[in-house]
């Protein structure tokens, strides 16, 4: 039968079956189910004591086999409270009462935090039991006894001998913590009765049980722990607090009445922030708990914390008015303490608007009603400044009230008042007798000065009632209260002070702004009607730089404004400032073109009047495109329609500049435009309109009948030369066509229009100037450059072809020095280069002044797609030398440019042994730069191992004399047998000995002599390096003798075949045979 079965079957309590399961299967007595427990655990669990008594019976039975918790089924049998059944598994000779489980308890731990004291007794009757074994929480069965409160089970475990009635949990609570935290009273009493007992034992925030059973208000718990005689009534947690401190702040009453019976205790202890229990109990506003530690003969009432506060002050500031009552009544109160800030109690509650407690703090004989704080503020100041009127009311009354006072600002109460716009306080205030209404700050402001910055009007109204008013009282800038009024836009305040009969309209501040000037500056349109509709308003006044409120508001672009100055019948509508603008200046100078319309339409306004730059509004106007404006002007009988600014622009210039063509087309109906008119830069309108492409507008200006089409600037351009180097196509078109164009025109650098259109790469304009029969597509300016060089030089490939489709091209053109073609390889424009190379009169080779070709000049600047790109081509001489006498071959060896090299080697009409002036080779070029696989490639292609350069020099004399060698291929093998025979170590450079092995193993002679009489072998130094070359490369034998070394170089082959005595006796019949060797 499965082991889940027989589960079952011990659930429904089939005992027999069970019985004669254990019977017939005791090998399987042990047998776990998939939570590790076996038939004894479950017995246990379930409580069936006849089953597990059976199953104790049996010999192998395990009785303390732990499941997947680590639980016993003697831990079972406690957890489910299962007394009867755990009995019997004590009774078991191989129990272990003190197993521990997943959670380290022992089968004591569950029976004491269950309460089972029978069983508890049981397991304490066990001599092995380990009545202190911890949990993981380092709890002991006396911690979970206690926490729980059973009284019995906590009696019989501190009868143990052995118990540990002091032992901390992981928050090191002690049992008597825990016991006082929950307020098990008789069980505390119980712990207190014990020997050992720590009764002032810290836990980890170092609070002893008196602070746990304060905390909670466990009176009669506390009253047990104050008779111990070892109690310590004035222990500190770790933030200072005293038990009395605990109870104070959680209000409980009774335990702080029974801790302050104690003759020790210290009532006045301070915590962490210097607060006593008072303190405490005060800022909670528990009564009750305050009276009791008031009627404390050693109470501290004026005690102060680490902000310089008394109880009071904290009272006062919470507004615990039945508190601040019972403490006033102390004797010892001192009413006017100060904080930190210099705060009295008046001031914190006149500040919080605790209006009762005010009452009864001002009852006090001692009041200091007008005690000040670190701001030099009263407590009237404070109520005022909060606008807590009800407060102030009470304030005001005290006999010693001062309503004058003054804080560090200078500011009085009424001040701070007006400043937040309390009316109510405001009212109050100016009924008190010894007000002052015009007191000043110390920025010379007024009460009425604050309320007209914020624009409270309600409060300005109430002040302006009041008999001693100064309604022009002038601060430190002489403003007076109607500036600011007018200055924030407050419209009401303003109604109002115009109102006041002795009212400065005209006032003004020290920059000379009137009030008006202020409204018109921020654009307050409905301020400003109510100050022109004033009798004595001076319309006109002139501020600092004469500037009067028209200025400004034309300046701002305040249009409803200005519609309002414009109509008063006093305006001065040309008024001038200090630069000598008017309003209508000032107005177009920031674009606000209503505006303009409205001054200009203004039957007084100047039409001719100049500006600062000299500019009238005309120019302003056709510079801005108002056509309409400029009409306007343009019908006026007085219009200078030709007058100059400070750059000597006319109006038309001004409209050109800008493309305004109606504009334009207007002026010149004009009987006394000056079309050719020239500005500061000797241009004419229709050079402005060609630089900008403003076609329609040039058009126009050609329909001029006294237009001079080639009127020439300062730098000597045409308007064509302008259009041209923009690249203006369409101006250009329409300028071609006039009958006095000179298309050829050249300007002060000799460019025609075509430098200047090709210099810039405009195609579409090129193309239409080729078109033209008179086009001198070849003309040269003062550098020699013809067009085409210009387009060559920027790589302007498009313009390039249509300048080579002109018949007329010298393609071939030289400038001092240079064709196209060298241009355009100097460059790198390889596309450009590519369609010079296709023109059938092209002059591939021809030379530079330094014998340059154009392949040279590619060369030279590194292009190496167009240098590819001229070896292709069916012409080029490659072997052209320059002035050194190199051929591009031996530039791209110095260079060490392999793909050059490699791509001119594989031209069947290479010259591998072409030589330079100094007589040396492509090949010998390579090993005196030390490029191994350069040289590998000439060897490949059978260049010359043993040709020599002029001073007789081979290629090993060469080799040989370079440090070492550098190859491309990290991989390179070739030299590694050289390596091993010269017993050399390899590195990351090649060896130059070893590739003058490699050198030798291809035909080249360590023997061969030169001028100087000096071999290869001579100028290695190492001695025994050079005997291993020499049984490497042994000298060669005279071909003749067969014995002696040939020593004797032959001419010209460079032949050495025979030894000194052998030559000596040789016929000259014999010797053109040399050469067949």
């Amino acid at each position: 039968m499965e082991f889940d079965e027989n589960i079952s079957k011990l659930l429904l309590s089939d005992t027999q079956y069970i019985k004669e399961y254990i019977e017939q299967n005791s090998h399987k007595i042990n047998q776990q189910n998939r939570d590790g427990d076996t038939l004894l655990h479950l017995a246990c669990a379930l409580g069936h004591t006849e089953i597990a008594e059976h199953l104790l019976q049996q010999p192998d039975i395990d009785v303390n086999a732990p499941n997947n918790d680590l639980y016993t089924p003697l831990h079972l049998a406690y957890v489910k409270g299962h007394e009867e059944t755990a009995k019997h598994l004590l009774q078991h000779s191989d129990i272990d009462v003190n197993a521990k489980d997943s959670d380290q308890c022992t089968p004591l731990h569950p029976a004491c935090d269950k309460g089972y004291t029978e069983t508890v007794k049981h397991l304490l009757q066990q001599f092995v039991i380990n009545v202190n074994a911890k949990d993981s929480d380092q709890n002991t069965p006396l911690h979970l006894a206690c926490v729980k409160g059973h009284t019995e089970t906590v009696k019989h475990l501190l009868q143990q001998i052995d118990i540990n009635v002091n032992a901390k949990d992981n928050n090191q609570y002690t049992p008597l913590h825990w016991a006082c935290v929950e307020g098990y009273t008789e069980t505390v009493k119980h712990l207190l009765q014990h020997s050992d007992i720590d009764v002032n034992a810290k836990d980890s925030g170092q609070y002893s049980p008196l602070h746990r059973a304060c905390v909670t208000g466990h009176t009669e718990t506390v009253k047990h722990l104050l008779k111990h005689s070892a109690i310590d009534v004035n222990a500190k947690d770790r933030n200072q607090y005293t038990p009395l401190h605990r109870a104070s702040v959680e209000g409980h009453t009774e335990t702080v009445k029974h801790l302050l019976q104690q003759f020790v205790i210290n009532v006045n202890a301070k915590d962490s922030d210097q607060n006593t229990p008072l303190h405490l109990a005060c800022v909670k506003g528990y009564t009750e708990t305050v009276k009791h530690l008031l009627q404390h003969p050693d109470i501290d009432v004026n005690a102060k914390d680490s902000d310089q506060n008394t109880p009071l002050h904290l009272t006062c500031v919470k507004g615990h008015t039945e508190t601040a009552q019972h403490l006033l009544q102390h004797h010892a109160i001192d009413v006017n303490a100060k904080d930190r800030c210099q705060n009295t109690p008046l001031h914190l509650a006149c500040w919080d608007r605790r209006t009762e407690t005010v009452k009864h703090l001002l009852q006090h004989s001692d009041i200091d009603v007008n005690a000040k704080d670190n701001n030099q503020y009263t407590p009237l100041h404070r109520a005022s400044v909060e606008g807590h009127t009800e407060t102030v009311k009470h304030l005001l009354q005290h006999t010693d009230i001062d309503v004058k006072a003054r804080d560090d600002y200078g500011a009085t109460p009424l001040h701070w008042a007006c400043v937040e716009g309390y009316t109510e306080t405001v009212k109050h205030l100016l009924q008190h007798s010894d007000i002052e209404v015009n007191s000043k700050d110390s920025n010379q402001y007024t009460p009425l000065h604050w309320a007209c910055v914020e624009g409270y009007t309600e409060t300005v109204k109430h002040l302006l009632q009041h008999s001693d008013i100064d309604v022009n009282a002038k601060d430190n800038y002489w403003v007076t209260p109607l500036h600011w009024a007018c200055l924030r836009g407050h419209t009401e305040t303003v109604k109002h002070l115009l109102q006041h009969s002795d009212i400065n309209v005209n006032a003004k501040k020290n920059d000379k702004y009137t009030p008006l000037h202020l409204a018109w500056d921020e654009g307050y349109t409905e301020t400003v009607k109510h100050l022109l509709q004033h009798s004595d308003i001076n319309v006109n006044a002139m501020a600092t730089n004469r500037i009067t409120a028209l200025h400004w508001a034309c300046l701002r672009g305040h249009t409803e404004t200005v519609k309002h100055l414009l109509q008063h019948s006093d305006i001065d509508v040309n008024a001038k400032d200090s630069n000598q603008d008017t309003p209508l200046h000032r107005a177009r100078g920031m674009g606000h073109t209503e505006i303009v319309n409205l001054l200009l339409h203004h039957s007084d306004n100047e039409v001719n009047v100049e500006d600062c730059d000299q500019c009238t509004e005309l120019q302003w106007a056709c510079g801005m495109g108002y056509t309409d404006t400029v009409k306007h002007l343009l019908q006026h009988s007085d219009i200078d329609v030709n007058a100059k600014d400070n750059k000597q622009y006319t109006p038309l210039h001004r409209a050109c500049v800008k493309g305004h063509t109606e504009t334009v087309k207007h002026l010149l109906q004009h009987s006394d435009i000056n079309v050719n008119a020239k500005d500061i830069d000797q241009c004419t309108p229709l050079h402005q309109a060609c630089d900008k492409g403003h076609t329609d507008t040039v058009k126009h200006l050609l329909q001029h009948s006294d237009i001079d089409v080639n009127a020439v600037n300062k730098k000597g351009h045409t308007p064509l030369h302008q259009a041209c180097a923009e690249g203006h196509t369409e101006t250009v078109k329409h300028l071609l066509q006039h009958s006095d164009i000179d298309v050829n025109a050249v300007n002060k650098k000799g460019h025609t229009p075509l430098h200047q259109a090709c210099a810039e790469g405009h195609t579409e304009t090129v193309k239409h100037l080729l078109q033209l029969s008179a086009i001198d597509v070849n003309a040269v300016n003062k550098k020699g450059h013809t067009p085409l060089h210009q387009a060559c030089a920027e790589g302007l490939t498009e313009t390039v072809k249509h300048l080579l489709q002109h018949s007329a091209i010298d393609v071939n053109a030289k400038d001092s020095n240079q064709t196209p073609l060298h241009q355009a390889c100097n460059k790198g424009h390889t596309d450009t280069v590519k369609h010079l190379l296709k023109h059938p009169a092209i002059d591939v080779n021809t030379e530079a002044t330094n014998g340059y070709t154009p392949l040279h000049q590619a060369w030279d600047k590194g292009h190496t797609d167009t240098v590819n790109l001229l070896l292709q081509h069916p012409s080029i001489d490659y072997y052209k030398r320059d002035k050194s006498g190199n051929t591009l071959l031996h530039q791209a060896v110095l260079r060490q440019s392999y793909d050059v090299v490699t791509l001119m080697l594989s031209q069947d009409s290479v010259k591998l042994n072409i030589t330079n002036w100094d007589g040396i080779t492509p090949f010998l070029q390579a090993v005196s730069c030390g490029n191994f696989r350069i040289m590998q490639e000439f060897i490949s292609k059978g260049a010359d191992v043993n040709v020599v350069d002029n001073i007789g020099n081979n290629c090993l004399h060469l080799a040989v004399r370079k440090k070492e060698f550098h190859s491309e291929d990290e991989s390179l093998t070739v030299l590694d047998k050289y390596y091993k025979k010269l017993q050399l170590s390899k590195g990351g450079k090649l060896s130059s000995l070893a590739v003058a092995c490699f050198l030798a193993d291809n035909g080249a002679n360590f023997y061969h002599r030169n001028v100087w009489n000096v071999m290869p072998l001579d100028l290695i130094n190492d001695t025994n390096l050079k005997e291993k070359i020499k049984a490497l490369f042994p000298p060669p034998l005279c071909l003749l003798c067969k014995s002696s070394e040939a020593t004797v170089t032959f001419q010209p082959c460079e032949h050495t075949v025979t030894c000194k005595d052998c030559c000596s006796e040789m016929s000259l019949k014999i010797v053109p045979s040399v050469n067949k060797l």
